[in-house]
């Protein structure tokens, strides 16, 4: 599992974020590495060539060290990564939400049969079997926050990697 550092996000002052020692404190990596695990349909925020957004509903997997998932390579989000690799994507998960942001590599090598296993395990189907592209999204920094009873002040929390 990753080790990635964790502080307060950076907001205005007016979000009434806590210090990190108070209210629920910083979140530990494994709360958030368990809600990206399952079954979701995930968002995709990659961007045009033009600079314009492009959001898109996806299926993918948390392989442990990012986010994987396969795309037609010749679809839109794929012209875009070939463009800017930079992404945002998160899991619908309503209160408790995880946000990852990072860069879409090819998945590596080693990581194909565990890409396969999960993919199969939460959706039953293998994605590979399309011939398209297997990609991962390498997180540079994950938000996650427990927005119930105003806990979003008292939650926030970033990992940096």
């Amino acid at each position: 599992m990753l080790s990635p550092t964790s502080s307060r996000p950076d907001v205005p002052a007016a979000y009434g974020i806590v210090p990190e020692n108070e209210g629920r404190g910083l979140l530990d990596w494994s709360w958030a590495d368990e809600r990206l695990r399952g079954r979701y349909i995930w968002w995709l925020a990659s961007t045009r060539p033009d600079g314009r957004p492009h959001l898109m509903p996806i299926w993918a997997v948390w392989v442990g060290e990012g986010v994987a998932f396969s795309t037609g390579s010749s679809s839109r989000k794929a012209q875009n990564l070939a463009q800017n690799p930079f992404v945002t994507i998160v899991p619908e998960r309503g209160v408790e939400s995880v946000i990852v942001e990072g860069e879409v590599v090819a998945l590596p090598e080693e990581l194909l049969s565990t890409f396969v296993d999960a993919y199969q395990e939460t959706y039953e189907m293998d994605p590979t079997a399309m011939g398209e592209p297997v990609f991962m999204v390498k997180p540079a920094k994950v938000f996650g926050f427990i927005d119930e009873n105003d806990g979003f002040p008292l939650s926030a929390t970033r990992w940096a990697f």
